[in-house]
């Protein structure tokens, strides 16, 4: 447990790093690789009965997270450490028309703030074919992991948006929140050993989700979190979900507590796992009313 929440609070150091965009995000220095690597796990909660590979993508086309390098850092060094998996990391979705892609076993998206066309000069063939590859690698039983801002992309894409879940509709906290169990026996959780806990991050609020097609693991506790924070979260109206997994694709969402805003919109804090790593989040709202 303590090795887990060290290797959180090294991976909300990143994140909050993103707090300013960064035209060309600089990598972490030595000193901070040597914290990520402590903060890392020192070996998987379950070893893979054979090699696994994962694709990191870093592209961007909205705003530029300065954490993306520290991420992908920290996705190669728990692969390493733990044996669990070896990285391979791109900038660009080229790989979608390569033979290498199937070699793959999961994807990360990286705080891709991406935009359709998935690839750069395609035709409508080639675009179509691409968007295809990637729904295929999913639903084929394959994991996609999406690193916070993998929620502020490709908003034109309804198939991607239920892939990861919902989209980002804004950030009401950054500050020390609360985190609740919901299903402490799944082996997702298995490293929190049934325990709660308190975590620092910038928590996202998020859209065109529905409760109806998420597991719910693990949820924002309420009574631990400010959820007056903003004047965009007014009460609290009931639980929401945490760690979440989507019943139409291999990815998993985790959310928090639900409040709603003025305009009563129903909202809930959350995070995104997958069966091979974990990315927080934050909050979504659970069912979005006609805007009148």
């Amino acid at each position: 447990m303590k090795n887990t929440l060290l290797f959180l609070s090294a991976c909300a150091f990143a994140l909050a790093l993103s707090t300013r965009a960064a035209t060309e995000p600089q990598p972490p220095s030595a000193d901070e690789v040597a914290r990520i690597e402590q903060a890392a796990p020192a070996r998987a909660t379950v070893q893979p009965k054979r090699a696994r590979r994962v694709l990191v993508v870093n592209q961007c086309e909205g705003f530029v997270h300065s954490s993306i390098p520290y991420a992908a850092q920290a996705f190669d060094i728990m692969g390493r450490k733990t044996g669990a998996f070896s990285v391979t990391a791109v900038n660009d979705l080229a790989i979608l028309e390569k033979p290498a892609f199937d070699t793959f076993d999961a994807i990360v998206m990286n705080n891709t703030t991406l935009r359709l066309p998935l690839l750069d000069g395609a035709d409508e063939a080639r675009e179509a074919r691409a968007q295809q590859r990637l729904l295929d690698f999913v639903r084929s039983g394959k994991g996609l992991v999406g690193v916070h801002a993998a929620t502020d992309c490709l908003y034109t894409w309804p198939a991607y948006g239920e892939l990861i879940g919902g989209y980002f509709d804004g950030h009401p906290w950054s500050e020390e929140v609360g985190v609740k169990l919901d299903d402490p026996g799944h082996p997702l959780l298995a490293a929190f050993k049934g325990l709660d806990f308190m975590v620092t991050d910038e928590i996202y609020a998020f859209r065109n989700d529905s409760r109806d097609s998420l597991r719910v693991l693990m949820s924002l506790d309420v009574t631990k979190t400010n959820m007056n924070r903003t004047s965009s979260v007014r009460t609290r109206t009931s639980p929401s979900p945490g760690f979440t997994s989507t019943a139409k694709a291999a990815s998993s969402t985790s959310r928090s507590g639900t409040v709603t805003r003025s305009s009563g919109t129903p909202r809930s804090c959350s995070a995104t796992s997958t069966a091979s790593s974990t990315r927080w989040e934050t909050c979504r709202p659970t069912r979005r009313p006609a805007r009148g």
